[in-house]
């Protein structure tokens, strides 16, 4: 299989992702702050790789929602509450 290529039913034999771009959002003050580390996303993204799926784009937002309303996270935060 070439590099940046699928595999499985989620291509729909193209080789080509049909899936929409997926992005993991963490939330947490201690994230921003370095207090821990995050090994999730790191996991979620091996996990998604190995049956062919690619993660687009990672981001962390605090812990109070007023906060990113201005970003682009807190913008996608909201249309995932919808």
């Amino acid at each position: 299989m070439a590099e940046g290529e699928a595999q499985g039913s989620a291509t729909g034999g193209t080789g080509r992702t049909l899936c929409p771009p997926i992005e993991v959002i963490t939330v947490g003050d201690e994230i921003l702050s370095g207090t821990i580390v995050d090994t999730n996303s790191a996991m979620i993204a091996r996990k998604l790789g190995s049956v062919g799926l690619e993660l687009r784009r990672m981001s962390s937002v605090g812990d109070e929602p007023q906060e990113d309303n201005q970003g682009a996270s807190g913008k996608r935060l909201q249309e995932l509450e919808r």
